[in-house]
């Protein structure tokens, strides 16, 4: 069972195996509800206190996983019919708190590594394959999103 962090974005835990000489980090097992089809997997990076913002997908389910680092997420609901409209909520995903976080299409989000020595890794299984004209992109400080990214104080 997922926990919901706002409509259209649930977080999945999966729990790491212990294993001589290192961890099993799982990912997804086949295709289900959260990835009908398989458009690409990819690895991104996040810098600490460097804000990877706004981005809003119009198709692409993202599968997100951090297997290395803490990455803080943040995600803000613009469709007026949506229940959580109006909403903005963080999130933080890290080797201590893995598992899957699932974003469906129409949410606004960004992210940034929290802390201040290393560089996060970020893996997306998408549901469709990169496309730049399917996804919106602003600023990190645009006055659309009602967000101060603040690193003073971390999740």
């Amino acid at each position: 069972m997922g926990t919901k962090i706002i409509e259209g974005v649930i977080f999945y835990p999966v729990q790491p195996i212990s294993t001589t000489g290192g961890r099993v980090m799982k990912g997804i097992t086949g295709l289900d509800a959260h990835l009908p089809a398989f458009g690409e997997c990819y690895f991104s990076t996040a810098r600490p206190q460097d804000p990877k913002a706004w981005k809003k997908h119009s198709q692409m389910v993202c599968n997100l996983f951090v297997p290395s680092g803490a990455v803080k997420f943040v995600f803000f609901d613009d469709r007026p019919a949506s229940p959580d409209f109006g909403q903005v909520e963080e999130f933080l995903l890290s080797e201590e708190n893995y598992g899957r976080l699932v974003i469906e299409p129409g949410i606004w989000f960004g992210f940034s590594a929290i802390g201040k020595q290393r560089e996060s890794i970020i893996l997306n299984v998408a549901s469709v394959a990169h496309d730049p004209s399917e996804s919106e992109r602003l600023e990190p400080g645009d006055k659309q999103i009602p967000y101060e990214w603040n690193f003073n104080t971390e999740l």
